[in-house]
């Protein structure tokens, strides 16, 4: 009998590469955003989107 599943090999190393951008195009879209939300970020321009530290340790993130 056949079936569509992968063998499975519990002594496999990685699901997934070691470096995921190895699955991505070097011209791709994908790759162009990441660089352009990693230099807003290094600009300081995403900090909005960022919530602020609280003295206890806990997230700042609100609960809706």
């Amino acid at each position: 009998m056949t079936s569509n599943f992968i063998r499975y090999d519990q002594d496999q190393q990685h699901l997934l590469p070691k470096n995921v951008a190895e699955w991505v195009e070097e011209d791709s879209l994908e790759r162009y955003v990441s660089d352009v939300i990693n230099h807003l970020d290094n600009e300081g321009r995403l900090d909005p989107f960022y919530p602020d530290d609280r003295a206890d340790g806990r997230s700042g993130l609100r609960k809706s």
